[in-house]
């Protein structure tokens, strides 16, 4: 049902026009009226019928304040007992389902905090896809972030970069300089998997990017957006200059980063995972949201598989790289596309740096930048073939 685009102003109406959704399907909608309906008044039957629809997605918690909200009202009203007589049977049903939440919550913050990814997903009843997905998972280092108020970390996100002292600070197209993100010290790959990735190569580096436009792969062929520099080691260092175009909002609270291995699952259709049902898949989201939000909600890191809200970013650097856009590939012969995606496992990502409202960074509706690079060109030390997503 289309909603009316002005809606009453009356509770009641707004309630009458929500039993009408429900009876026609329309849970969402209906939902959306009735909250509607209780800004405008408080009644206990509205309440009552926002905690069954909640209760119907899963939502527990709030189902339980809902229909409580409902037998404290009724009580206060001196209602006949019968009235409120469903509430107390909603509530009967609610609160085991509710005790069980909790407690699984509190169990899965357990294994998370405690790295037991076998214990994860046995708790999510998922043990029948457990050796599948760590087939395909893909370690990375992640970021762990420590407040820098000196500034001094060898690697850090924000403050201010470190560079060559015949260096300058890396601008756009438009001469507007670009935002300092982070700095990596490579020598903290040393010994490691990751080291083999960029052909143990040592020294920094150092990712700027135009905070303010937010450039991504294909929307800006001249590259000058974003900019990653690569310093080896022995090369004289100095503090530069702030240039007077600088924004102040593109200078970033610093903080140092410690690097933790973590294990990661692609998202995307390039890599072959086993079929699950839309519960199963749900599950495992949640299972992925519980292990990586076990050390910040942020998940900034280099290498693995990015966390993206959409799939799509290999494709999206492959078109780029190669100058083609996204009308001309839907073009395409069904041969000759097949064939150019064969090159999208080429593509890794090299640093995920997400939305940090303490840094004041801020992608996209709170998204995800990812600098990706094909790992010939990683190897090679090629960092000028870089492409950023934001996802």
């Amino acid at each position: 049902m289309n909603l009316p685009f002005d809606f009453p102003e009356d509770a009641s109406e707004l309630f009458d026009l929500a039993m009408k959704q429900l009876k026609l399907g329309d849970i969402d909608g209906a939902a959306n009226v009735l909250f509607r309906s209780l800004q405008i008044e408080e009644r206990h039957a509205t309440f009552f019928e926002l905690a069954k629809l909640k209760f119907q997605k899963l939502d527990y918690p709030a189902a339980h304040y809902d229909v409580t909200r409902s037998i404290e009202m009724s009580r206060a009203l001196n209602l006949d007992p019968c009235v409120s007589e469903p509430y107390f049977k909603l509530l009967a049903e609610i609160q085991p389902l509710l005790d069980a939440k909790v407690e699984m919550d509190a169990a899965v913050e357990r294994l998370a905090k405690e790295g037991d990814l076998h214990g994860l997903f046995q708790i999510f009843n998922l043990a029948k896809f457990e050796s599948a997905m760590m087939k395909i998972a893909r370690p990375s280092l992640r970021m762990i972030l420590k407040d820098d108020p000196g500034d001094k970390a060898a690697s850090k996100i924000g403050g201010w970069p470190i560079l060559p002292d015949d260096a300058s600070w890396p601008a756009n197209a438009a001469g507007v300089p670009l935002a300092f993100l982070c700095r990596i010290d490579l020598s903290s790959l040393a010994g490691t998997r990751f080291s083999e990735l960029t052909n143990q190569l040592s020294g920094f580096l150092s990712f700027f990017y135009d905070a303010v436009e937010q450039p991504v792969a294909g929307g800006h062929k001249d590259r000058s957006g974003w900019k990653v520099l690569f310093t080896p080691p022995g090369v004289r260092l100095c503090y530069p200059e702030e240039p007077e175009e600088l924004d102040d909002d593109c200078v970033f609270k610093p903080y140092s980063v410690t690097f933790e291995e973590e294990l990661t699952f692609p998202q995307d259709d390039c890599n072959p995972k086993p079929e699950m049902t839309i519960e199963e898949a749900s599950r495992f989201y949640s299972l992925c949201c519980a292990w990586y939000g076990r050390h910040s909600f942020e998940n900034h890191r280099l290498f693995g598989c990015p966390q993206l809200s959409q799939d799509g970013w290999e494709l999206e650097c492959q078109l780029a790289a190669e100058g083609i856009s996204h009308k001309e590939f839907a073009e395409f012969d069904p041969q000759v596309a097949e064939k150019f995606t064969e090159g999208l496992n080429d593509w890794i990502l090299l640093l995920q740096l997400d939305s940090f409202y303490d840094a004041a960074i801020w992608w996209q509706n709170g998204a995800k930048l990812c600098f990706c690079i094909r790992r010939d060109d990683l190897a090679a030390g090629d960092f000028d073939k870089i492409w950023p997503v934001v996802y």
